[in-house]
């Protein structure tokens, strides 16, 4: 349908008026926004195309809906975050674009054809060519406004991180320092003053290794990486345990949901972390991951091992790891025994929640 056309004027018209009645921001200046006029006449165009085909005798599939062209509905999307109009603004348009146009496509067809045209019929081709374009529409402003949040909340992290690393643990540090330094000033002194000093480095010396793994935990996001990467970069900066940990990866990595890499992944660092703390003696730690058509992810250190009744959850965070795994659709095991400690996550790739 041509942009003169004067069916599609009417259309435009009796829509721009509609939505003005409703004060809507896609009319500005009594004018109907351009992409949204630009989608209109295309959604006329494809009807009346469509009703012209099934008159010569073609069969339309009115079912299938291959959302009309990906980019041009992520371009939409972005336009419409840029503007800050929210996607039932778009809805709403669309609903009363359906109800004005219809009877004047219908008009339209009888004027051409010299006979009525079923209105049925128009109405379904006129709802298959919007829904094939203002839904994936709002879709896409939804993850558009999704991936900027999600960027804006590791801005966030990093900038946490930052704080904690550069002055809080530097803090800790440096007054550590001094009290080691007045520890040093009376060596052999056995008095209570230096049992005291000795108890404020230790806990100082743990603080400061609880902060540095804060900032570490902090930092560390899967983002647009594989787990692979994200996993390794974790050791590089995780120093107190990387020099025990060897990482294997067989199959051919994939690029998981933010929501689910973030949450495989803690599962994978509270897994090493307990073996780092609780696996005394332990003098290896392997990480294995196998992407075939699930995600298998197994952690396994060479201690003790502990006793699952005796130990319960104290400590080990497994509730939480396994609360972890079921939001995502996975399933977490833990066996233990004299030869070692195995958490295991598997997660099916073809059933990822979101």
């Amino acid at each position: 349908m041509a942009n003169d056309d004067p069916t599609a004027d009417a259309v435009i018209g009796a829509l721009c008026a509609a939505l003005i009645g409703r004060g809507s921001r896609l009319v500005i200046d009594g004018r109907l926004d351009p992409v949204l006029e630009a989608n209109s006449r295309s959604i006329l165009g494809e009807t009346l195309a469509g009703a012209y085909a099934m008159r010569a005798g073609q069969e339309l599939d009115l079912v299938s809906v291959d959302y009309a062209k990906p980019l041009d509905l992520v371009s939409t999307g972005t336009l419409r975050a840029v503007q800050n109009q929210h996607p039932a603004e778009s809805l709403m348009a669309a609903e009363v674009l359906f109800g004005v146009a219809l009877p004047l496509v219908v008009e339209r067809l009888r004027d051409v054809s010299g006979s009525e045209t079923d209105a049925v019929v128009v109405a379904r081709l006129l709802h298959h060519a919007i829904w094939r374009r203002f839904p994936p529409g709002a879709i896409a402003y939804v993850e558009i406004i999704r991936a900027r949040l999600s960027s804006a909340h590791q801005d966030s992290r990093r900038r946490v991180s930052r704080e904690l690393h550069d002055r809080v643990a530097h803090g800790i540090l440096a007054g550590l320092q001094r009290v080691e330094l007045a520890a040093l000033d009376d060596e052999d002194a056995a008095d209570a003053g230096q049992a005291h000093l000795r108890d404020a480095i230790a806990l100082l010396r743990r603080a400061l290794a609880d902060v540095q793994d804060m900032a570490v935990e902090l930092r560390q996001l899967v983002g647009d990486r594989v787990l692979d990467d994200a996993i390794a970069d974790y050791l590089v900066d995780a120093e107190a345990v990387s020099d025990r940990v060897v990482v294997e990866s067989i199959g051919r990595a994939r690029i998981l949901p933010p929501g689910v890499a973030d949450e495989v992944f803690t599962i994978v660092r509270e897994a090493i972390r307990n073996a780092r703390d609780h696996a005394h003696g332990a003098t290896a730690i392997t990480v294995r991951l196998e992407w075939t058509d699930a995600l298998a992810v197994s952690v396994v250190d060479n201690g003790p091992g502990f006793d699952p009744v005796a130990v319960a959850d104290a400590g080990l965070g497994l509730l939480s790891m396994r609360e972890r795994a079921e939001s995502i659709g996975a399933r977490l095991e833990c066996v233990t025994g004299r030869g070692g400690t195995s958490i295991r996550v598997r997660l099916p790739l073809g059933e990822v929640r979101t």
